[in-house]
């Protein structure tokens, strides 16, 4: 069995998921490089296969991490959980385990034979009000299976694909093609905004392309195909882990079946306004398909002119950072599913501690009555440490129930919660400086969100001010610094000079005093 996170309860559904990665991952030609005991996913298979019901369906036995694997329905006051994607899920990752050793190869084929008797049952009536997300896991799970209603499942996804702006997509609203605006007739793209159902769509629409990749539906892909790159973030992938291995899988059977590496040939030319005398041209073919190539625009701003020749697709992204000194300013979230206070204590000579304390719950109620897996981001001041062993020992305490994880990074500490819900969950941490630093920044950013659904998210800004008016000679220690004023100015000690004489009579009289012979 498989958890979540550390020391937490064993999940059907990362069960499934591991025994299907590690599944398609066992090649007897990979086995020097990378062996996956058998008796592993035998073992995980033997564990999923006692939580299915006798109808056929697979429930789950810990807090969902995932969301968009709840869906539960609330009729005449009573909620209840028919598990149509959990099974679907499962029943994918059944599909994939081959040569299973001993019994346990019959007990699956037995197993996955009812979850898809149980899928068939339940396709007919998905047609109306069931998410857009259930129909394509559904779908694709009884096209890997042979399912005879796999047809009707393709009817049912089919008739739920919303277009706009010549795409494609699946998703339960509609999502605004990529804003642009018009200079001189010519269309400059803006920055893309988050949606309410990012990652949900994403997830969808990927499962999607792997339908209609796997019935040669090729005609009708393109359209699917753009719209998932239009979603992709700056670094390659899309809004969470979940979506993005899904979309990944999606497009690389597409690029498989398409032959579209074979015909790549392109040119493009990208102009920048803030740089007029350079013009940079890349070059794409099959040398050099998979590596990066990448500009740096300084100064950054204006517009990029970009001019593509030639066959073949490409994706060009662009990525600007910059900071922001003021709330008002951070992106808002599509939908607010967080409340976040943060709090900062600084003592000790100097700043040099910061006992930090925030305090975060869930509010989206109408949605869900808690989160899915929350994290919490606190970027940390230039120079302040704290240990790994410290942040183990406060998981580990059990003084905050649902903490599960904490990590620290180079510039951040990140925190981990099996969920979150109305009432406020609060952590604290102390910082200490171990580096000398001085001039930094007066506003450091803290963000919650949830992990399998990023775009419910809550950002605001934390002042450190204690820390911001220090300048190198407050920061640094006397022996480090010599020349700082504060340390190298001292009080001159000049006695008098009568002093200086009574001093010397003094010793002069108790000398003699001690050495006459008499």
């Amino acid at each position: 069995m498989f958890d979540q996170r550390n020391n937490s309860s064993p999940s059907v559904w990362v069960t499934a998921y591991c025994c299907r990665v590690f599944s398609e991952a066992s090649f007897n030609e990979w086995e020097n490089f990378l062996f996956i005991d058998p008796n592993v996913i035998a073992k995980g298979i033997s564990w999923l296969l006692q939580y299915q019901t006798e109808e056929g369906s697979f429930y789950e036995v810990s807090p969902y991490a995932n969301r968009k694997l709840n869906d539960t329905i609330i009729s005449n006051g009573y909620a209840y959980s028919p598990n149509i994607t959990l099974t679907a899920h499962v029943l994918i990752a059944l599909h994939n385990v081959k040569d299973l050793p001993g019994v346990i190869g019959p007990r699956l084929a037995v197993a996955r034979q009812k979850a898809v008797n149980y899928l068939e049952i339940k396709i007919d009536s998905m047609r109306y009000g069931s998410r857009p997300y259930e129909i394509a896991v559904v779908t694709y799970a009884l096209m890997l299976n042979k399912s005879p209603k796999a047809d009707s499942a393709f009817i049912i996804l089919s008739e739920h694909a919303q277009f706009e702006g010549g795409l494609a997509y699946w998703g339960r609203e509609k999502v605004p093609v990529p804003d642009f605006k018009l200079e001189n007739n010519k269309p400059f793209l803006l920055p893309r905004l988050p949606h309410k159902y990012d990652s949900e769509n994403i997830e969808a629409t990927a499962y999607a392309l792997l339908v209609y990749v796997a019935r040669q539906e090729l005609v009708f892909v393109e359209p699917i195909v753009k719209w998932l790159n239009t979603q992709r973030l700056y670094d390659g992938g899309w809004a969470s882990t979940q979506d993005t291995a899904t979309a990944m899988r999606a497009l690389i059977d597409y690029t498989i079946r398409s032959n579209i590496r074979n015909v790549t040939d392109l040119s493009v030319t990208i102009e920048a306004v803030s740089v007029p005398d350079r013009v940079t041209t890349f070059r794409i073919n099959s040398d050099h398909l998979a590596t990066p190539q990448k500009l740096h625009i300084n100064p950054a701003y204006g517009t990029v002119k970009v001019q593509a020749k030639g066959a073949g697709y490409a994706i060009l992204q662009m990525q600007v950072q910059y900071g922001v000194d003021r709330a008002r300013f951070v992106t808002d979230p599509p939908v607010k599913a967080f409340s976040l206070q943060t709090y900062g204590k600084f003592h000790g000579r100097n700043a040099s501690y910061i006992e930090y304390t925030s305090c975060q719950s869930w509010t989206y109620l109408e949605e869900s009555e808690r989160s899915g897996m929350a994290v919490l981001e606190v970027k940390i001041p230039t120079g302040y440490f704290i240990l790994q062993t410290r942040l183990d020992e406060y998981v580990l305490s059990g003084l905050v129930p649902t903490l599960r994880r904490a990590k620290y990074f180079h510039d951040k500490v990140v925190i981990y919660f099996d969920y979150l819900e109305i009432n406020p969950t609060c952590v604290n941490f102390t910082l200490e400086r171990w580096f000398p630093v001085a001039n930094m920044t007066r506003y450091l950013p803290v963000r919650v969100y949830d992990y399998y659904a990023p775009e419910r998210f809550n950002e605001t800004i934390f002042e450190a001010f204690d820390v911001f008016i220090l300048d190198i000679c407050q920061v640094c220690g006397s022996y480090m610094c010599p020349y700082c004023p504060i340390f190298a100015s001292s009080c001159i000690f000049n006695p008098s000079i009568s002093v200086i004489l009574t001093s010397t009579t003094f010793i002069y009289l108790f000398s003699c005093f001690l050495f006459s012979p008499n």
